[in-house]
């Protein structure tokens, strides 16, 4: 029985990461959330010309002739 308790609390252990790689596990975080944040901020700014590209969509489906030049509001 107290083999068996050791066994499992063996591995247990095992599957607790490393300081190595705890801290490999951290820099990838770090890197992913500065990437999402960059991403983020892009999408902020791409925002705008989205939304006009889906307002232009819909006065095309709703007839109205949109050419090069922005409509004037």
């Amino acid at each position: 029985k107290l083999k068996a308790e050791y066994n499992q609390l063996v591995q247990e252990l095992r599957q607790i990461p490393t300081y190595e790689e705890y801290k490999e596990l951290k820099l990838k975080y770090d890197l992913l959330t500065s990437i999402l944040d960059v991403l983020i901020i892009d999408m902020e700014k791409a925002k705008p010309y989205i939304d006009m590209m889906f307002k232009r969509i819909e006065w095309v489906k709703n007839g109205v002739k949109v050419g090069d030049k922005l409509v004037k509001f």
